[in-house]
């Protein structure tokens, strides 16, 4: 579900859950490993967050809503927070939906773009 790239320095990350890139867990888990791949590796500089289809990400995932995957490890705080706490630049490329937890995520990346 997580496209991991790199591309000059810059490490991909393109997230897809369709219909909307919600952020359930099987997306937090990947997107949080990504992270940490990213931050590890030393050809990195920055790292960017993408929706894939034209969509950053609605937030929750209602099909996990009232199951213990909503609030599993990694939570979206822990996603967030692993996040802030990057010591390289990571920027949200936000397109279309950006909405909840979708939201919450872009604005805890350091930097945010609007893509078309």
């Amino acid at each position: 579900m997580i496209d991991y790239s790199r591309r000059a320095g810059t490490a991909v990350l393109a997230f897809a859950n369709p219909p909307v890139n919600s952020l359930g867990l099987a997306i937090r888990r990947e997107l949080v490993e990504g992270l940490d791949r990213a931050i590890a590796d030393s050809q990195v500089g920055a790292i960017v967050l993408i929706g894939q289809s034209d969509t950053f990400s609605a937030g929750a995932d209602i099909r996990e809503f009232g199951s213990a995957e909503a609030i599993r490890a990694p939570n979206l705080r822990h996603l967030i927070s692993a996040v802030e706490s990057s010591n390289k630049p990571v920027i949200a490329a936000v397109a279309g939906t950006c909405l909840g937890g979708g939201l919450e995520l872009a604005l805890g990346c350091h930097y945010r773009a609007r893509t078309a």
